[in-house]
């Protein structure tokens, strides 16, 4: 799973992580990229949980969509949003999302 995101409150990142731990008899991997304040306390909650081995954020990455097709899902978490162009190029890439329920999202 990946998402393409600020590492800002709003974006709701934190939400996914501590979703992602509850699912424990399946593999999966979680890979967030972008840049933002956020990314101490998502590395502190990444380490709390002991997801090092699952949930990677690899920083600001050049023309990003076009990783998009190593992803299986598409999670966009956001608390806070008009209408994410992020959706758009998931769509473009024919990834299934899992999304909130908020602003344009719906």
């Amino acid at each position: 799973m990946g998402t393409i995101s600020e590492l800002t409150k709003n974006k709701g990142i934190i939400y996914a992580i501590r979703a992602l731990a509850h699912l424990k008899d399946i593999p999966w991997v979680f890979v967030v990229i972008g840049e933002g304040e956020e990314r101490p306390h998502l590395k502190k909650e990444i380490e709390r949980l002991g997801l090092q081995d699952r949930v990677f954020l690899v920083g600001h990455v050049q023309e990003a969509p076009r990783y998009l097709k190593a992803f299986d899902i598409f999670l966009f978490t956001s608390v806070k949003e008009g209408f994410p162009y992020a959706l758009l190029e998931a769509a473009d890439a024919q990834l299934p999302v899992i999304a909130s329920e908020i602003g344009g999202i719906p």
